[in-house]
């Protein structure tokens, strides 16, 4: 048999409370809750804890508004934006001119940043007691001056300081020559015992005897070189002797040739003298004298070896300036090239 699922359902669903006498019945739109049951209890509630995020952004104390500072690049000049006002940047510029102490530009509000224009020195940095605190300078040692230093001050302070001069080290070995010492040139060394007012005073006028050499020294140099040379050589100038390199090159081609072929060494050696003769007699410069090679001879070419003697006796009496073989090695050449002295 099929259970019966309404009368169950109507089993499970809980009944209402009996109304008293002197209640009211509730009205429809209230909704009464049904009553919990004893067997079951309720957990409580954990009790919400912030976040710890949220929680330490809550403890941090507000920072301060701090003064704006000013856009500059490294060199401390103002970086001008699209939106600046040019006019009031210039008018502020002029207002710290006119009155530093009561200057209101943002640079101004705190101590550790200086004007754009002067330059910072480094932080945390603090003369020593005892010690005068020195000026900023740069890497050459020259000190640095801002638009708000005095100058007079400045050189009033340098000059009342103590020279050099009258400073001396106790470790320096004193010297007789110390402010006498030059150097290879000739020229003074200055040092610390110079008194540079004395050097640079008014050099006495000079005596008439310095200003006539002086004079006559301007008047020699007035002329040129050639001139001087001319004065002092009465106008001959000596010309320079061409090199025998030199006059070869102004030699023409042979102008004469002389063939000693199936001639003896005595018959080669008498041609020879009376061409070369009657050649520079006529007022020639170049000849070619073929002597052969000697390749149909059994013993060898023999004629260069006498035409070579009868041309170095020809070279001493001053009738040959010089002579060259046509290959450049005798061995190999079956013809030598003669260059005579000029005729006149």
């Amino acid at each position: 048999m099929a259970p019966d699922w309404r009368h169950l359902l109507r089993w499970l669903k809980p009944s209402r409370p009996s109304l008293q006498p002197g209640e009211a019945a509730p009205s429809e739109a209230v909704t009464v809750r049904p009553p919990t049951r004893h067997d079951t209890v309720t957990p409580p509630l954990p009790a919400t804890c912030p976040a710890p995020e949220t929680a330490k952004r809550r403890s941090r104390p507000k920072k301060p508004e701090r003064a704006p500072r000013p856009t500059v690049n490294r060199n401390g000049i103002p970086v001008l934006r699209p939106g600046d006002d040019l006019d009031r940047l210039l008018l502020e510029t002029e207002d710290a001119g006119a009155a530093p102490d009561t200057d209101n530009t943002p640079w101004a509000a705190s101590s550790s940043v200086g004007h754009p224009l002067e330059k910072r020195t480094p932080a945390g940095r603090t003369a020593p007691e005892g010690r005068r605190p020195q000026a900023a300078r740069n890497r050459h040692g020259v000190p640095l001056l801002s638009d708000q230093d005095d100058l007079h001050d400045r050189f009033q302070a340098a000059a009342e300081a103590p020279s050099p001069s009258g400073e001396r080290h106790a470790d320096r070995p004193q010297r007789p020559d110390d402010c006498r010492r030059r150097d290879k040139n000739g020229i003074r060394v200055l040092d610390d015992c110079q008194d540079l007012g004395r050097l640079l005073q008014a050099v006495p006028a000079a005596s008439p005897d310095e200003d006539d050499l002086s004079d006559a020294l301007e008047q020699s140099l007035a002329h040129d070189a050639r001139t001087l040379i001319k004065k002092k050589t009465d106008g001959f100038f000596p010309t320079r002797r061409l090199t025998l390199k030199e006059r070869l090159k102004r030699y023409p081609k042979p102008q004469g040739q002389l063939d000693l072929h199936g001639a003896t060494a005595l018959q080669a050696e008498q041609r020879t003298d009376s061409y070369i003769r009657t050649a520079h007699g006529d007022g020639l410069f170049t000849l070619r004298i073929i002597v052969g090679k000697g390749l149909h001879s059994e013993a060898g070419a023999v004629l260069p070896d006498v035409v070579e003697d009868r041309l170095v006796r020809l070279k001493r009496d001053g009738l040959v300036l010089s002579y060259r073989w046509d290959k450049g090695v005798k061995r190999k050449s079956g013809a030598v090239i003669v260059y005579l002295e000029a005729p006149f």
